[in-house]
């Protein structure tokens, strides 16, 4: 029997993102062998939706061939819930949804803080490596993280917007500096994986 973690992400970055996190989680610690199925479903919007849909399909395949499905976990960035009195999802209504999917309590949310772009800015020199360039800034201009990362590559004569590029920028990334500054939030990954907190 084969254990199974489904991971939902909202864009083509985590999804490359996350496999590299979860390859350093399993070359650095024990981890249970299990087998992580990543879905991206392209705005968090599709989570009323097509993210349902994607998990019946999952769950009944699993159950099929015997297998369990051990924990499902909803990434989302952050930024389009702050300070907004009627955010486009309640997540304690669609855990109820998810969880009469799976028949059990194994639905977890994962907050991205504020956006994949503050997690990628952890990293400088990986950026720097991508931008080709030694100069380091000194201040990052930008309101949030997606605007931070447009303006300074924009000194250098390279667009940055959601998806783009995102396989030759997440290339230069040391995931461990996301995991170190992140840790709080990948706490559900590590709990996919079987990784007891005293590993760490």
């Amino acid at each position: 029997m084969k254990t199974h973690v489904l991971l939902y992400v909202e864009g083509e970055t985590e999804e490359v993102l996350f496999p590299k996190i979860i390859q350093h989680y399993r070359d650095n610690f024990k981890c249970s062998d299990v087998v992580f199925h990543i879905e991206n479903i392209k705005g968090v919007g599709n989570y009323k939706g097509k993210a349902k849909g994607k998990l019946q399909q999952l769950f009944q395949r699993i159950q099929k061939e015997g297998d369990e499905l051990k924990i499902v976990i909803c990434s989302y960035d952050t930024d389009v819930f702050e300070f907004k009195p009627n955010p486009p999802i309640d997540w304690q209504a669609l855990k109820g949804v998810f969880e009469a999917i799976t028949k059990k309590k194994n639905v977890f949310l994962m907050p991205i803080n504020h956006s994949i772009e503050d997690w990628l800015l952890t990293d400088i020199d990986g950026l720097c490596k991508y931008l080709r360039t030694k100069k380091k800034p000194r201040n990052l201009l930008g309101a949030n993280g997606f605007d931070k990362m447009s303006h300074w590559f924009k000194q250098h004569h390279k667009v940055y917007s959601k998806g783009y590029e995102c396989e030759n920028i997440v290339k230069y990334i040391d995931v461990s500096k996301i995991i170190s500054a992140y840790h709080k939030e990948l706490s559900c990954v590590r709990m996919a994986l079987g990784i007891k907190e005293t590993q760490q």
